[in-house]
């Protein structure tokens, strides 16, 4: 969910005769990305047909998936092990510069903690001091060890 806004500002017990939201709809691959949306769209048009209330459905933004390198995710994920950190995989799918940049050079992300209570991409998010060293000392490991011969010809 990304946006919910209720006309009036909703109150208790009250059916609102308006209401808006967004839905954040992420794939590694673009065809279930593109299907996922349609099935939901289609269940919100049955929704609102047995409801009898009127939909409105404007995909306003759409972004073309762009993975990471497999090399250089595994290389991150030897970092990680080698700094004494558990490995976890995240399939974000999410419109980090990491877009942009994968059509030039291979990317790969390294997701650093968020503290206060993981709130994210917003004013609240906070990072430790200790997680921040530790990303640093994982980012460190990664160049030292980054091969970029093992990298030729997946520069598109």
């Amino acid at each position: 969910m990304g946006r919910f806004a209720v006309a009036g500002g909703g109150a208790i017990n009250v059916i609102p005769g308006d209401v808006e939201f967004t839905v954040d709809i992420r794939s590694e691959k673009d065809a279930t990305r593109i299907a996922a949306a349609a099935a939901l769209e289609g269940e919100c048009r049955a929704i609102a047909a047995r409801r009898d209330v009127s939909l409105g459905w404007n995909p306003f933004f759409q972004l073309d998936s762009a993975p990471c390198n497999e090399r250089l995710q595994a290389a991150l994920a030897t970092s990680i092990a080698a700094n004494g950190i558990e490995v976890r995989h995240l399939r974000s799918g999410a419109g980090h510069d990491a877009m942009e940049f994968s059509r030039v050079v291979p990317t790969a992300m390294l997701f650093v903690r968020c503290g206060n209570g993981g709130i994210s991409h917003n004013p609240r998010e906070v990072m430790s001091a200790e997680d921040a060293d530790i990303a640093t000392r994982v980012l460190l490991d990664f160049l030292e060890r980054l091969d970029v011969r093992a990298l030729r010809g997946q520069i598109p």
